[in-house]
């Protein structure tokens, strides 16, 4: 019992102490703060990576692409480790957006009935089905209200409820949110018509949709009714690609997607997988042999393959076996030219391998760093405590003279140590959890009262800064700051323990 009375003495009166408990909390807060964003931020960057391009990929640098894609996909899906496969081309075009906005983007073409079951495409879409039924809704109620007065606008606001609910139905589908009348007024002086042009998502950074200090995206109704024109090179094995090959084709935006990630955000426009094969001359299509005069058919073509895994499936064992699909299909049509080093069957951690490991070793220097400080943390606890031994010679004498034993007078000072361990780890860890908690909200205040803009998205790839802590870095973490305040105090404790009870009360 004298032990417990003696620590929360020297711990109410001894303030030199509450340096140490001061540092220690500081410092798990610091880490805290530290490794969970870091932490946050490669957990974020895997999760997203993992969502756009499956568990597995087959992809060809080249934009050429590769043939004989539909029966790789065939074989591939036979596997009954496999849950979907969705063929995919990604190529380089012009945008333009109603005259108001041109650029150059990244443009993916992907079967909008498969995609949604490999990767999370579908699901960063802004119109999904509950967001098109509340919009129907409101144009229901905006129908009913013109319905006296102007009563053709009525009845357009009645067609574009009905198609939105139709879209819902159909979710997800390359099909526009509006009506078709809708869109006829829009260009109403047009040779064609243009409520035929089919629909085009774009990022929501392409046309310039960013979160406000609430993380909320305004998105106008006006943005839905834009004209879209898409210019690409088509590609063909047979052709001099220097040669004018651009085609244009009219689309609606249809919707925009929001992955999260700054970079794909800003430059990736989606459209139909078999248009954009049509566009880029890599469909199947008839041609005359110059040499023979024969009249043959090229194999259709595309990028990539991205597949999915059946859950409890190990996606490390399974690519073998279709890296084996693969290397036999190019035993069965070699004159292909598709050599193991051109197309690669990978797991999208392989794919991302050389970021991943950037980043882990980063993460690896932060641990580094904590073990260095911890030593800082446990030199200061020992100076401290050194000093408070030195000081209470006298009492440690009364103590040990009326009956303390050396193990007694050495606990008092490592539970002394261990209590300003916990105090220390508990307030450095609701420091560190309030800071990544609205870690965001403090970036957001910064920037606007003084200037400071330390996230930005170009370079961290994501919008905003991860907010959350893992129970095992927490866990590490203050138990680290806690052994870390005990092993400070193990030398004065030895050193209080080892005092001659008579030299001691004779100390001055």
């Amino acid at each position: 019992m004298y032990k417990l009375h003696l620590i929360l003495k020297y711990l109410r009166k001894r303030r030199i102490a509450w340096v140490s408990l001061v540092a220690v909390m500081l410092c798990t807060a610091m880490v805290l703060v530290v490794i969970s964003v870091m932490g946050g931020w490669l957990r974020m960057f895997r999760q997203t990576n993992h969502a756009l391009i499956g568990d597995l990929i087959v992809h060809r640098y080249s934009l050429d692409g590769f043939g004989h894609y539909q029966e790789m996909m065939q074989d591939i899906q036979k596997l009954p480790e496999v849950k979907a496969v969705s063929p995919e081309i990604h190529t380089y075009a012009l945008l333009n957006i109603a005259n108001q906005l041109r650029t150059g983007v990244q443009v993916v073409g992907y079967d909008i009935q498969t995609i949604g079951q490999v990767n999370g495409f579908v699901s960063s879409l802004h119109w999904q089905p509950a967001t098109l039924e509340e919009k129907a809704k409101e144009f229901d109620r905006n129908a009913s209200a013109l319905a006296a007065r102007v009563p053709e606008d009525a009845e357009m606001l009645r067609g574009n409820a009905q198609a939105m609910r139709n879209k819902a139905a159909a979710f997800p589908s390359w099909d526009k949110p509006m009506a078709g009348q809708e869109y006829r007024d829009l260009l109403p002086n047009s040779h064609v018509d243009v409520s035929t042009w089919p629909g085009i998502v774009v990022g929501s950074g392409v046309i310039g949709l960013r979160p406000d200090e609430n993380g909320v995206i305004e998105r106008p109704d006006f943005i839905y009714r834009k004209w879209v024109r898409l210019t690409v090179l088509n590609v063909s094995e047979s052709q001099d690609t220097l040669a004018d090959t651009r085609v244009t084709r009219s689309y609606w935006l249809m919707d925009d997607s929001k992955t999260g990630v700054f970079q794909v955000d800003q430059n990736m426009v989606y459209v139909p997988f078999d248009l954009l094969q049509k566009d880029l001359n890599m469909d199947a299509r008839p041609y005359t042999d110059r040499r023979t005069g024969e009249q043959k058919t090229t194999f259709a073509r595309c990028n990539q393959l991205l597949i999915s895994l059946r859950d409890g499936y190990d996606m490390n064992a399974v690519q073998p076996k279709i890296a084996k699909i693969v290397d036999d299909l190019e035993q069965k049509y070699g004159d292909l030219n598709f050599p193991d080093d051109v197309i690669k069957t990978q797991t999208w951690e392989e794919k991302q391998a050389d970021f991943l490991a950037a980043v882990e070793h980063e993460k690896v220097l932060l641990v580094i760093l904590f073990a260095i400080i911890s030593v800082v943390a446990v030199f200061l606890i020992f100076c401290i405590f050194f000093m408070i031994v030195v000081e209470k010679t006298r009492d440690i004498g009364i103590i040990k003279s009326v009956g303390a034993t050396s193990g007694g007078v050495a606990g008092i000072f490592l539970g002394y140590g261990l209590t300003i361990g916990i105090i220390g780890g508990a307030g450095g860890l609701l420091l560190g959890y309030l800071v990544v908690h609205n870690i965001n909200w403090l970036h957001a205040w910064l920037a606007r009262e003084l200037g400071v803009k330390i996230w930005d998205a170009k370079t961290y790839v994501f919008d905003t800064i991860p907010n959350t802590m893992e129970l095992r870095d927490v866990v590490v973490i203050v138990t680290v700051a806690i052994l870390s305040s005990v092993i400070g105090a193990i030398v004065p404790a030895v050193r209080a323990a080892r005092m001659n009870p008579v030299e001691a009360l004779r100390w001055e």
